[in-house]
């Protein structure tokens, strides 16, 4: 049997039962899209995830934040590289099923961050300060069974 999946933002798909659960799992369809039987009349539209029996907690994809601070002052000068620290941290998000999504310099910047890394580069006697790294954007996809 056929499903035609409809998407919000453009074309709809045609799909056999295991095709949909395959989209579904690669992050490829969203759950909560519409879908119904292709040759049904009059269509009754009904969501991906309720099709597919997904439990609520698991039809969801789960997104989260990670920030990757780097250091400053002359040890953050000489010894510190921002790609390696970046590259380190998406390695290990991707080790547990993370997956990115976008990445964006972490532009934290108010006054009582601006002296509390001026008083801490002033007492490490410009050595060591924290500084602005990035943010990673992660998303991980329903898994379907």
């Amino acid at each position: 049997m056929k499903y035609l999946v409809k998407n919000p933002d453009g074309p709809s798909y045609s799909f056999t039962l295991e095709e949909l659960k395959a989209s579904v799992g690669r992050g490829k369809i969203d759950d909560d899209w519409l879908v119904c039987e292709e040759n049904a009349k009059p269509r009754e539209w009904t969501k991906v995830a309720e099709l597919l029996n997904l439990p609520r907690s698991r039809a969801r994809r789960h997104n989260k934040v990670l920030r990757v601070d780097l250091t400053g002052g002359l040890i953050g000068w000489l010894l510190s590289d921002p790609r390696s620290a970046l590259e380190g941290a998406i390695q290990q998000a991707n080790r547990e099923g993370w997956h990115v999504v976008e990445v964006l310099p972490d532009a934290r910047t108010n006054l009582i961050m601006l002296l509390a890394r001026l008083i801490i580069l002033v007492v490490t006697l410009f050595l060591f300060t924290t500084d602005n790294g990035y943010l990673v954007i992660l998303e991980k996809s329903p898994v379907v069974e």
